[in-house]
């Protein structure tokens, strides 16, 4: 199963650090770094959309709804770690003052705000989800809390004591999602490599 060409996330450009200080060096390494994951979060909430679409074709089996489940789960994570990257980006950028002329972080301020009006909540979302290592909310057990997921159609909904999170896992979102990283990319224009 192919996906369509419009639910391809762009590839980020080469860009240039060589004229930088050696700080600014690695900082501009880890900011393309997150900026290039963007691609990466993008095609797996794509590529959820995809696995959710197949499984709710018939013929329909016992395995098709866990599939869905899965794949909803899954786009979660794609997005919540979507948001991280562009956040983890957007903190380093203060770091990078030789790039203030030539680079308005204004455009990308827009494609984190475009985000979170589309899915909001999804860093709480999946918090729980997919975490590597030591989970610091585990450490407490003095506050446990009670959690309820469940799939309505293509909404992915979370409840964690009483706040719900919700996001539709659709080819339309996955497009959204799609052309954001084309324009999180495109705001990088003046820093190209030459």
């Amino acid at each position: 199963m192919e996906l369509p060409p419009e639910l391809k996330s762009p590839l980020l450009p080469e860009l240039s650090l060589e004229q930088v200080s050696e700080h600014e060096r690695e900082c501009g390494r880890a900011f393309f770094e997150h900026m290039r994951m963007l691609q990466r979060w993008s095609f797996d909430f794509s590529s959820s959309a995809g696995l959710f679409d197949f499984a709710v074709k018939p013929p329909s089996t016992d395995m098709k709804g866990q599939w869905c489940f899965i794949a909803a789960r899954n786009g979660g994570l794609a997005l919540r770690n979507y948001a991280a990257a562009l956040e983890a980006a957007q903190r380093l950028l203060p770091e990078m003052a030789s790039w203030e002329s030539r680079f308005d972080s204004r455009e990308l301020d827009d494609v984190h705000r475009q985000f979170r009006n589309r899915f909001p909540g999804v860093e709480k979302l999946l918090h729980r989800h997919g975490s590597v290592g030591p989970h610091p909310d585990a450490e407490d057990k003095s506050e446990r809390t009670k959690t309820q997921d469940c799939l309505f159609g293509h909404t992915y909904m979370s409840t964690i004591d009483g706040q719900t999170v919700s996001y539709d896992l659709t080819f339309q979102n996955a497009q959204f999602l799609s052309e954001l990283t084309k324009s999180a990319y495109s705001s990088l224009e003046p820093l190209h490599a030459r």
